[in-house]
């Protein structure tokens, strides 16, 4: 299909924004593709992280992009520590909700949801056959691939609906002057959880890195020499009080082997920040990882008094673990939970997980209302999210009678 005026046929989903500040003349950058350790001195940057048309020929997931992008780089400006140390209250929430879109815009997030939807039926779809004793033919259930018309919108719009979630977190900026600087992968917002992942007993669980999971940590890189990190403050405390935090070169390596886990196909970065050791070191733990981007089912049932089954599902994603103890924080939760017996890690906040329901809810009754009043031919059906999120507060504290 031919581009038309005004139309952007080539949708970034890694904003070149971001990309160019990997690069030393802002037009190419070094890349490393991790399925065969191959070594890219100079890709242009314009071909990286793109597809025709990834978020739709009517622009408006496009162009929605493209402001939220303009908008970060005014915020962050020059990147500088007095830059960052002055943001506002305001700016501090238009980051926070930046690294939530960009966590669910990429084509590793729409392969990641797609493949959670698809584990479970085809494990839905085997036990019922076994329960009614009828063969299953497992090779040919693998060999099924599921399908979604429109996968990208579906990704964004679970996005949209959990934009909660971030409301929680924390934000500091990571800094480092040394000679190894970060990369940044082809899906650049890395999950962890160093609480979880070094706890004798929570280590044991899966969805470590969900969102409602307590100890969640989300780093975006954003230069060579700077990444911002959300965190949960009430589990993690920084060991100095300013917004930017210098550190060094082995945390800087354990954020860049997450990076490798994470990405898709490629890993970018300034070659003069990276040696030729680091990247065959990064191709190694990416290897050596189970695959993040899988999502693995497992499940049981039970017989209801009423005689029937019923089947219970759990949906299990690879949460990223290289052994992560940063020297930057530390950790302020010290309980055993030796009570705790749930399969999936404890929550930061079951208020928070209510607040993203009522949240939810309220914004497709308010997409709903505005797709009428379009039909209508209204011109005012812009959405206001701050508007939405003090409904859901009132919501959600009348449900609990607040």
């Amino acid at each position: 299909m031919t581009e038309r005026k005004g139309e952007t046929k080539r949708q970034h989903y890694v904003p070149q924004c971001i990309l160019r500040k990997f690069s030393r003349d802002e037009k190419n950058t070094s890349i490393l593709v991790m399925k065969n350790g191959q070594l890219v001195p100079n890709g242009p940057l314009k071909n990286q992280c793109y597809e025709d048309y990834f978020y739709g020929e009517d622009q408006v997931m496009e162009k929605s992009f493209a402001v939220s992008e303009a908008e970060l780089s005014e915020i962050l400006g020059d990147l500088s520590s007095e830059r960052l140390e002055d943001l506002s209250d305001d700016a501090i929430t238009k980051i926070k909700l930046f690294v939530h879109y960009q966590l669910g815009r990429t084509r590793a997030a729409v392969e990641q949801l797609m493949g959670f939807i698809g584990a479970t039926v085809k494990h839905v779809a085997a036990e019922t056959a076994r329960l009614n004793n009828e063969p299953v033919d497992e090779e040919a259930l693998d060999r099924v691939k599921l399908t979604h018309p429109n996968g990208v919108g579906e990704a964004i719009w679970l996005t949209a609906k959990t934009t909660p979630l971030v409301r929680d977190l924390a934000v500091k900026f990571l800094s480092t002057s040394r000679d190894r600087g970060f990369v940044i992968g082809d899906h650049p917002v890395v999950a962890m959880n160093q609480f979880a992942e070094d706890h004798p007993k929570l280590s044991r669980l899966g969805n470590i890195t969900a969102p409602v999971a307590k100890g969640l940590l989300l780093f975006l890189p954003l230069s060579s020499s700077l990444s911002v990190v959300l965190y949960d403050p009430k589990t993690y405390e920084f060991d100095v009080s300013r917004r930017v935090c210098n550190i060094g070169p082995r945390d800087v390596l354990l954020l860049n082997m997450a990076q490798a886990v994470n990405c898709m196909e490629c890993v970018f970065f300034d070659s003069e920040r990276l040696d030729d050791g680091m990247t065959s070191k990064l191709v190694e733990i990416k290897k050596g990882h189970r695959n993040v981007h899988k999502s693995e089912v497992r499940g049981g049932t039970m017989r209801k008094e009423d005689g029937k089954v019923r089947q219970i599902v759990e949906t299990v994603r690879n949460d990223i673990r290289v052994g992560a103890r940063f020297s930057f924080l530390r950790v302020t939760d010290r309980l055993s939970y030796d009570e705790y017996d749930a399969p999936f890690a404890p929550v930061r906040s079951w208020e928070l997980v209510e607040m993203t329901e009522a949240y939810g809810e309220l914004l497709e009754r308010v997409v709903e209302t505005r797709r009428q009043k379009e039909e209508q031919g209204a011109s005012d059906t812009k959405l206001d999210e701050e508007e939405i999120w003090q409904a859901a507060l009132a919501v959600t504290a009348g449900r609990r009678g607040w």
